[in-house]
Parts: structure tokens; C-alpha cells; sequence
């Protein structure tokens, strides 16, 4: 299946070659927008049929922000058969993404301090290919595909030492007035810390 140009092949969900390991993210999530990958998803029909179809996107450039962050899987979060534990997963993704906005010099604590501004998470999705192991080196890639709005998105690719995609996911947090609770847009300084990248 080919849309606009774009390669759609459908391979089977429960079949993950061990040869899958490029980047950016062998898949898309179907509601994955705001940023180049939403060219492949102009049907509504595709995103409803194949929510999780592989786009071939090689051949496009896609301005983002990236941050690569290392850490080791601990023997406290893995269970019986040696694997980290799915639900320690978030916590990899929030520590990630801390770690790519003081990069990008946004501190949460001065976003929550200084400006009363709370970021919650609103969705998470994650696709579990292969399982990462007690002590083994994970690289956990974070991108900010698109500059935020109402909403500020993050994708998450972790590979282990060999270079191989143990995961992925997507994850959209939005903004609260910490006073009010009330949903409001992407600060400016926020905004322009990330431009630069776009």
C-alpha cells in the first residue's frame, strides 16, 4: 500500500524482525500528529484500519528537537523472568524527558516555582517489541516532534547496548495554571527555548 509517496507496508503485530532497529520510529501511533509523520495518516480510514502501520519515512527530513539519555536497568525493577517490568517504563520516559528539557534549559522546578505551571500527562502510548534486561545499558532517544501548543508531545525510542529497538511510545502532556487548573496554552519561553530546533 503506498500513500502520497509513502511506503505503508502492513506487517503482522505480532511479528517484530530483529532487523527493525532504524530510526525515527519504524511506526506511527494513530494519533501521532502535529508534525511530518501526520502526511501518512490524510485518510482517516488508514489511521482507523492500520493503527499501527510501518511508514517508510527515510526519504523525508523532519525538523525536531532529540535528546539522547543513558541508564542502567536496576535489579528492583525487573520481576521473575529477569525483564524490566513494563510499569517502570513511564518512570524511564519521565526521567528522559526531564533530563531533554534541561538540555533545552526548561527546568520543571522553575516552570513549577517561578511560573506555577504544572505539565500532567494526558496520554501515553507505548509499543513493547523486546524486553530489556536486569543490568543491561539502555539509550533512551527522546524527540519533540513538533513545537508545542496546547499540547507538547514526546517520542521515546530505547535501544539497549547492541543498538536494538526495545521500545517505543508517545506520550502528549498539556499545561495547567498550577492555581486554577484550568488548561492553558504552551508558555512562550518554552516556545522559544525549543524553536531554535525548527
Amino acid at each position: 500500500m503506498a500513500l502520497n509517496g509513502l511506503k505503508l507496508p502492513l506487517p503482522d503485530d505480532n511479528a517484530f524482525p530483529e532487523s527493525r532497529t532504524d530510526s525515527p520510529f519504524s511506526w506511527a501511533c494513530p494519533s501521532d500528529t502535529g508534525d511530518g509523520h501526520e502526511m501518512a495518516w490524510k485518510l482517516q480510514g488508514i489511521r482507523k484500519r492500520y493503527p499501527f502501520a510501518y511508514v517508510d519515512i527515510s526519504d523525508h527530513t523532519i525538523m525536531s528537537y532529540q535528546h539522547t539519555y543513558q541508564l542502567r536497568v536496576r535489579y528492583a525493577e525487573t520481576d521473575q523472568m529477569g525483564f524490566a517490568y513494563y510499569g517502570v517504563y513511564a518512570q524511564y520516559y519521565e526521567v528522559a524527558r526531564v533530563e531533554a528539557m534541561r538540555a533545552a534549559d526548561i527546568l520543571y522546578s522553575t516552570l513549577e516555582n517561578d511560573h506555577g505551571i504544572w505539565m500532567p500527562v494526558m496520554n501515553m502510548q507505548v509499543r513493547f517489541l523486546r524486553p530489556a534486561r536486569y543490568d543491561e545499558l539502555l539509550t533512551i532517544q527522546t524527540t519533540v516532534p513538533a513545537l508545542p501548543d496546547q499540547f507538547i508531545r514526546f517520542r521515546y525510542e530505547i535501544k539497549n547496548e547492541t543498538g536494538l529497538l526495545l521500545n517505543g511510545a508517545l506520550v502528549q502532556l498539556c499545561f495547567l495554571d498550577a492555581t486554577t487548573e484550568k488548561r492553558i496554552p504552551a508558555p512562550d519561553f518554552i516556545k522559544e527555548a525549543l524553536s531554535i530546533y525548527f
